[in-house]
């Protein structure tokens, strides 16, 4: 029972390190994309990798998958920004930009704007 409950806990930590390492290849290839995705000054890879680390579980591990499945490929640029700016890294608060706020559809229907004060609030 010792060895199995040994088993399980090192399972358990090349779980998170695989978690890990598979964040910070996608938030690196995301951040690559640099016309299509903001570059927050050259910290792309600093603040994005906050941001999903920061997030719950739940929300990490649906963004990691939709990366996946919508942007993992050799057209990761194509699709970039719609990966962006789903919830894990987009931003909810602090803006410089509109396109960094989760919401933003893009010029022709603004739902959300970086106001004065530099944070994301609904359009009106």
């Amino acid at each position: 029972m010792r060895r199995f409950a040994l088993l399980f806990l090192g399972l358990l930590a090349c779980a998170d390190v695989l978690d890990l390492t598979d964040r910070v290849d996608a938030v690196e290839r995301l951040c690559a994309c640099t016309d299509e995705v903001p570059q927050f000054g050259g910290e792309c890879v600093e603040l994005l990798s906050e941001r999903i680390a920061t997030a719950s579980d739940k929300t990490r591990q649906a963004w990691l998958e939709y990366f996946a499945e919508h942007c993992g490929g050799d057209g990761v640029c194509l699709s970039a920004y719609d990966c962006y700016s789903q919830p894990g890294t987009c931003s909810a608060l602090g803006c410089g930009d509109a396109r960094e706020c989760c919401g933003f559809e893009g010029s022709g229907g603004r739902s959300v704007i970086c106001n004065d004060e530099g944070l994301c609030q609904p359009a009106q």
